[in-house]
């Protein structure tokens, strides 16, 4: 890629793939489109993005790590794993996994460990852009909250934006540092603007307590970020549960 760069500064990557991958090149190219795998029409879908006849508006379900360093799983110990003799494993059988991440899983690693991914969890351009105001929560008498936010797309091409809603919790809780709890996904026209409304369940706001192996709310002020990913936070408020 870094020779295809050199020749065309200019070069647009489209990767098709399952997972992440390592871009050492990233700041060679002009611009990266995942496609994840788009079936028989792929070719039609990359030319109406690429000449911008529709303005892309998906969201990363994952976190692409900036380096192969990242991440929880960095060792063959971790993944795949090792065999009871000690030896690494293959994509076989197994004999042991181990799973260190523990509640750490994806984008909850990268912030507890302050590690600056290469793309975060929730991550996704348009060719428009999106401001956030007016952010509000609020905890209902049946326990759930309730989050609000106005979304404007202040850019000049009609596009979609999805919201998204993490609660952290009381660092009495032992959690992540934040969690998906909500997200709302919004087609606006350039200047238009929506209030989006997301509620997040009394459920959703337990731990598993595993002294009681029961589900328990946690006592203490809680802190709701909203924004276009999970690094990219366009304001915070908070509520309280005694």
């Amino acid at each position: 890629m870094t020779a295809v760069a050199k020749a065309n500064p200019n070069t647009v990557v489209v990767i098709t793939s399952g997972g992440p991958v390592a871009m050492p090149w990233i700041n060679e190219v002009a611009a990266v489109v995942q496609m994840w795998f788009p079936g028989e029409n792929f070719g039609t879908g990359a030319a109406q993005l690429l000449y911008g006849d529709v303005n892309p508006s998906g969201k990363l379900p994952m976190t692409f790590p900036a380096d192969t360093t990242q991440g929880p799983a960095t060792s063959r110990a971790d993944y795949p794993g090792l065999n009871a003799d000690g030896t690494t494993g293959t994509f076989g059988l197994l004999d042991k996994v181990n799973y260190s991440e523990d509640l750490l899983v994806g984008y909850r690693w990268y912030d507890a460990k302050s590690q600056t991914p290469l793309f975060p969890f929730g991550h996704g351009l348009s060719y428009t852009t999106f401001s956030y105001s007016g952010i509000d929560a609020k905890r209902n008498s049946n326990g759930s909250v309730t989050v609000t936010a106005k979304i404007t797309n202040s850019g000049s091409r009609t596009g979609a934006e999805v919201a998204q809603v993490y609660i952290g919790f009381p660092s009495s809780a032992g959690e992540p540092p934040k969690v998906l709890k909500g997200f709302q996904k919004v087609s606006l026209a350039s200047g238009g603007s929506s209030t989006v409304s997301i509620s997040i369940p009394a459920d959703q706001l337990k731990i598993f307590d595993e002294t009681t192996e029961a589900w328990t709310s946690v006592k203490g002020t809680y802190t709701v970020y909203v924004g276009s990913s999970s690094r990219d936070i366009r304001g915070t408020a908070t509520f309280k549960i005694d």
